[in-house]
């Protein structure tokens, strides 16, 4: 007999007031730590996700008789041989994308200081006489703006949060896949070690099986989607004249990869570019709303074939994991927000603690997959 047990509704309990509060302090603990040791945290969860997406092939390899030491080898070489390489070719090809960007944050500063004094003349004809006098008894500050790096202030800051220095970043890099070796040398004895967390016989299996399926449809979907979109961005900003084509280009497909978030920034950067060269309003407005367009079409018609119902994270958690990941770790919190949400969904669905099953019926997108999960593993308590 099924007990219903899915969410915490016993209203003769006392206990219950206390547990969801409880989970709440918890979150807030683990996310303050997560937060404080940033680089750290990147490091293990970085390899994780990379052992993720090699486990498959470990699996292979395992079944025709490879040894484990010689396979670990030969998949961490190759990810780290194509990850390096695919930075080479990225650099190679927009090797003048800082300078470029450069060049258009002072047209665009100009064009900006030129609409603001601008604004400024309107006002002060509709204010009068009066708004004259007292400005010109004003005391007006001498204010010196300073063209830095494109990087640097709030958004390199935003960027670059979680992740440091140069140094820091090569050096993380280089652990990564030393990590994630030694994961996989030791994967047999973690795997029958993760089977025991559970009571119900092949929960473990089964979790891990989601985690891997989530994890490699969010990274290789999106790798296609990237794609399919560049060569459409592309062709959208020759046919607009937006300066840089290829970069800009790059830049709105790798923004449009976000969920959500994408429709917005994606067409921010063409929109600032080319109102920047043509200091009208016309070209830039139709061009942010074809990149909200094209953003839109690929999020419904080619994201659901891609990566179809295994992430099954909904909007509403999307978007406050987007913005909480990525207050957390930056530029990186944002690109990995949606398969950690979805491991940790995953986790929650299987727990043994119903306000955690609850918290996974929130976050998913379908509830209905989530309430037979419960179903099924308290169907013999």
């Amino acid at each position: 007999m099924i007990k219903r047990k899915i969410f915490p509704n016993d209203t003769n309990s006392t206990v219950r007031l206390l547990v969801l509060p409880l989970w709440l302090i918890c979150l807030y603990a683990i996310g303050l730590l997560v937060s404080e040791t940033a680089a750290f945290s990147l490091w293990l969860v970085c390899s994780f996700f990379l052992f993720v997406l090699l486990d498959p092939w470990a699996e292979y390899f395992k079944a025709r008789k490879w040894g484990t030491g010689i396979t670990a080898v030969v998949l961490v070489l190759s990810a780290t041989l194509l990850t390096f390489g695919t930075v080479y070719v990225l650099g190679v090809l927009f090797s003048g994308v800082v300078t470029e960007l450069q060049q258009s944050k002072k047209i665009f500063f100009h064009a900006f200081d030129s609409l603001t004094a601008t604004w400024d003349g309107w006002t002060t004809n509709l204010l009068g006489s009066h708004a004259t006098s007292t400005a010109a008894n004003s005391v007006v500050s001498k204010v010196e703006v300073v063209h830095g790096s494109t990087f640097g202030g709030e958004w390199g800051g935003s960027i670059l949060h979680g992740i440091g220095n140069a140094a820091t970043i090569f050096t993380f890099a280089l652990l990564v896949p030393i990590l994630s070796f030694f994961i996989l040398i030791e994967r047999d004895g973690l795997s029958r070690v993760f089977a025991q967390a559970y009571t119900v016989p092949g929960t473990g299996h089964i979790i891990w099986q989601k985690i891997v399926t989530s994890t490699r449809a969010f990274f290789v979907g999106n790798f296609v989607l990237g794609l399919i979109t560049f060569p459409l961005f592309a062709g959208l900003f020759w046919a607009f004249w937006v300066p840089s084509v290829f970069t800009v280009a790059a830049l709105a497909t790798v923004f449009n990869l976000i969920p959500f978030l994408g429709a917005v920034l994606s067409g921010f950067l063409p929109a600032v570019e080319l109102y920047a060269h043509t200091q009208t309003f016309g070209a830039p407005l139709g061009l942010y709303g074809c990149c909200v367009g094209i953003h839109f079409i690929i999020a419904d018609f080619v994201t659901p074939k891609l990566l179809g119902s295994q992430v099954n994270i909904n909007a509403t958690t999307s978007t406050i994991a987007l913005v909480a990941w990525g207050e957390l770790w930056g530029g990186v919190g944002l690109i990995l927000a949606i398969p950690m949400t979805s491991l940790i969904k995953i986790l929650f669905e299987h727990s043994q603690f119903f306000w955690l099953q609850w918290i996974a019926g929130l976050m998913s997108d379908d509830v209905e997959t989530v309430l037979k999960v419960s179903e099924v593993e308290h169907s013999d308590e």
